[in-house]
C-alpha cells in the first residue's frame, strides 16, 4: 500500500521491484525511486506492524473477540440503494473531477518559462483533489460498512474491524498522500521548458492511480457484501 513510499532510514533507497499486478501508484513510485527497499515480497502482518501501536492492537483484539449481537447488527439502519451503485458513482464522479482540467492546461500553457512557480497550480489542483477524494470516499466507506451491518453477524464483525483499521491507519496513510504533489513537483521541475505543457496528464495518471488505491478498501467491503443486485427491465 502507500507505504511503499517510506524511505529507508539512514540510505538511499533502492528502488523496488514491482510486477503488473502491483497498484498503479506504487509502480509509479517506484520508477521515481521513492519506494523502499524491502523485499519483493514483504511479509503483510510484519509491515501492518510497524503502522500500528498498542492501542489499536487492544481496538482489533476486541472486535475480533467480541461478535456483534444481533440487536447491534439490527440497529445498523441499511442504505437506501446498494452500495455497489454507490461505489461506482462516487468512482464516475471523482473520476471525471481528475479529468477536468482545462483551466489548469491554459494556465501551464499561458506560464513563462522562467516563472519558479508554474508547478502552483498543480499543486493546488492535486490537493483540492485529495481533500475531495478523502471526504467522498470517506463517507462511502462508513456506508459500505452500514451496508454490511445489517446483514450477518460475521459481516457485521467484518464492518467493525473495519472501522478500527481505517481509524488506525487513516493519518499515517493521509500524510503519506499528502507528499504526493512533492513528488510531482521534483518529477516537473526535471523537465525541459518544452516538456511541461503536457504534465497535467501525468498529474492525472498519479491522481487516478490515488483514487484506485483510496477505494482498494472498499472494493475489499463489496466482495464480502456480495455481487451487485440484479436489474429487472
Amino acid at each position: 500500500m502507500v507505504t511503499t513510499v517510506r524511505a529507508a532510514h539512514g540510505s538511499r533507497p533502492a528502488p523496488r521491484q514491482t510486477g503488473f499486478n502491483s497498484p498503479p501508484l506504487v509502480r509509479w513510485l517506484a520508477s521515481l525511486g521513492q519506494a523502499g527497499g524491502a523485499p519483493a515480497t514483504p511479509n503483510p502482518a510484519e509491515r501492518l506492524s510497524q503502522w500500528l501501536d498498542w492501542t489499536d492492537a487492544i481496538a482489533l483484539s476486541a472486535v475480533l473477540n467480541a461478535a456483534p449481537s444481533p440487536q447491534t447488527i439490527s440497529a445498523v439502519p441499511a442504505p437506501s440503494h446498494s452500495p455497489h451503485d454507490a461505489c461506482l458513482q462516487v468512482r464516475r464522479d471523482l473520476a471525471r473531477a481528475i479529468g477536468q482540467d482545462a483551466a489548469l492546461r491554459a494556465e501551464a500553457a499561458n506560464a513563462h518559462p522562467a516563472d519558479q512557480s508554474r508547478f502552483a497550480p498543480y499543486r493546488t489542483h492535486c490537493r483540492a483533489l485529495q481533500r475531495k477524494m478523502e471526504s467522498r470516499i470517506g463517507a462511502l466507506r462508513v456506508e459500505v460498512r452500514a451496508a454490511l451491518a445489517t446483514r450477518s453477524a460475521a459481516l457485521a464483525q467484518l464492518a467493525a474491524l473495519d472501522a478500527v483499521m481505517d481509524q488506525a491507519l487513516a493519518a499515517r496513510a493521509q500524510h503519506l498522500l499528502s507528499t504526493l504533489p512533492a513528488l510531482l513537483e521534483q518529477q516537473f521541475n526535471r523537465l525541459p521548458d518544452d516538456q511541461r505543457a503536457g504534465f497535467h496528464q501525468q498529474v492525472q495518471r498519479v491522481l487516478l492511480a490515488e483514487l484506485d488505491m483510496r477505494l482498494q478498501p472498499i472494493d475489499g467491503l463489496l466482495e464480502a457484501l456480495g455481487p451487485a443486485p440484479t436489474r429487472h427491465p
